[in-house]
């Protein structure tokens, strides 16, 4: 290879170098903000602890040896006077002690960034132990929270949390369990005990606790009050979902607020924008249509077009499980509706049952668009982070690698899997779970089926295949192999489902 072949290798390899250590910086500014997410993130970081103690060896006792020996061979004395043979007067050539002082410093820089590049590059995977950790301590059933040890249990596994669902399930339970007399005894022991920060951005036990009790919900909200709340639908992960009116096109609609907690962090406020922004690129009947986003005295609230049906996660509880034609008949439209989506460029990244709404006549309309990755966003393209529900998530995603359209071919061939059998695939704690994505195996369907149509059943192995280059290419493939198997009338023997929920 030429000089300039060498140099363009150099250059690009730089460049990667220089794209990957910008698109961790969000994870950064997460493990900033959680010191204990950062100490956690240190003490995973094998590599980094093995490498920063082979370089403060080096650095102590050997490097000065070795610049000295180097330097006194380049820079000899600059003078000297000998009787007999001995040395009697010596002077050190000024040059000697400048380049040991570079040199020296170079090496400790170098050094340090070299420590440093490994740790910052260990961060996401950090993040992912860290949220690991965390939703390992609030595992099982929900414990009860007025119980002092649990409390400490679940304020530990929040100074943890940097995941926007997990965080936000941590402060629910954690508000589900204050009383009257809690709140007493909580700002009791906050005077005496002093007990240490938590939470995002740094609160107090009673600081977070007061921002949790806050509830002045608005009775409307938009332009003139354009919007009249009417019911609580249902909360999720990020807040609450309200039944409103739309008193000036008097209709129905959805509206999705972020919740106080959230509204205050300005990494959650624009993932919030950021579903907005996604839906309102896509016009098609399996998603679910926006129709405004209110931004009001630091309050997000996202107005979405109502679907009356519940979620597919619901109806599937209530089933137990579906044929392959009612399977079908779920799976081909949602598939259309992501086929639109790739389209505009945008992936879905997290999809599953519960972001799989149903419209009292079960046409499925696919929602929940948060960490959508859209083509346009550089931070929602980064490599290294963890998103995503890791039951429903693909191996690249659990892996920490980029994600494009074969990823929700791989969500949507477990929300199959689950369909059809009335169970996921991998079972168990996050870590265990996100393992299992990346090296093995699903069950075969046989074991769970006493009959399943071979067609079907190498579709969704090809779906679930671990490299993405196995995978159906696009969702036009998943809709051609499945589309033999559907129905055009659902199964009259089937309840409605007909629970509002958006």
């Amino acid at each position: 290879m030429s000089f300039k072949g060498y140099t363009q290798s150099i250059l690009i390899y730089l460049r990667n170098l220089i794209g990957k250590i910008r698109v961790i910086w969000p994870d950064a500014r997460r493990a900033l903000h959680k010191p204990e997410a950062l100490g956690h993130i240190f003490l995973t970081a094998r590599r980094a602890q093995i490498v920063l103690a082979i370089l403060l060896i080096f650095m102590i006792f050997l490097a000065p040896i070795i610049v000295n020996f180097v330097t006194s061979a380049v820079f000899p004395p600059e003078s000297s006077k000998k009787l007999f043979g001995l040395v009697t007067r010596e002077h050190m050539n000024p040059s000697k002690h400048s380049a040991d002082i570079l040199i020296m410093t170079i090496l400790w820089i170098t050094s340090i960034g070299s420590f440093l590049l490994l740790f910052w590059f260990h961060i996401p995977k950090g993040l992912s132990l860290a949220n690991a950790r965390a939703g390992e301590l609030i595992a099982g059933p929900d414990k009860d929270v007025r119980d002092p040890n649990i409390r400490k249990l679940y304020e530990r596994a929040l100074s943890l949390a940097t995941d926007a669902e997990l965080e936000s399930e941590i402060m629910s339970r954690l508000q589900a369990g204050v009383t009257p007399d809690m709140e007493k005894n909580m700002g009791e022991n906050t005077l005496a005990e002093s007990p240490p920060k938590i939470g995002y951005g740094g609160d107090t036990h009673h600081e977070l606790q007061s921002r949790l009790q806050r509830s002045d919900e608005p009775e409307s909200i938009g332009q003139n009050g354009r919007y009249r709340l009417e019911s609580e639908l249902g909360k999720g992960a990020m807040g609450l979902v309200y039944g409103a009116w739309d008193t000036l096109l008097d209709r129905k609609v959805a509206i999705k607020q972020l919740s106080i907690v959230l509204s205050d962090d300005e990494q959650y406020a624009s993932r919030f924008r950021r579903e907005a922004k996604a839906l309102a690129r896509l016009t098609h009947p399996s998603i679910v249509q926006v129709h405004d986003l209110i931004e009001d005295e630091g309050r997000l609230w996202m107005v979405l077009e109502f679907v009356d049906g519940g979620d597919l996660a619901s109806y599937l509880k209530q089933t137990g499980r579906l044929t392959v034609s009612e399977a079908a008949e779920i799976i081909i439209p949602v598939a259309e509706g992501l086929a639109h989506a790739h389209s505009q460029e945008i992936i879905h990244r997290d999809l599953k049952p519960a972001n799989i709404l149903l419209t009292s006549k079960r046409i499925p309309k696919i929602s929940d668009f948060g960490i959508a990755k859209l083509s346009q966003s550089s931070m929602l393209t980064q490599v290294g982070s963890v998103l995503g529900s890791p039951r429903y998530m693909s191996p690249e995603q659990c892996s920490g690698n980029p994600a494009d359209a074969r990823t929700d071919v791989y969500s949507l061939g477990i929300t199959l899997y689950e369909l059809l059998t009335g169970k996921v695939p991998f079972e168990g704690d996050t870590s265990s779970v996100m393992a299992r994505q990346i090296v093995e195996q699903p069950p075969p369907l046989s074991e769970c089926l006493d009959h399943i149509p071979v067609d079907v059943e190498n579709l969704i192995l090809q779906m679930l295949a671990k490299k993405p280059d196995d995978r159906p290419s696009n969702m036009a493939a998943v809709i051609d192999l499945l589309s033999p198997f559907r129905e055009e009338t659902s199964d009259p023997k089937r309840p409605e489902y007909n629970h509002h929920a958006v």
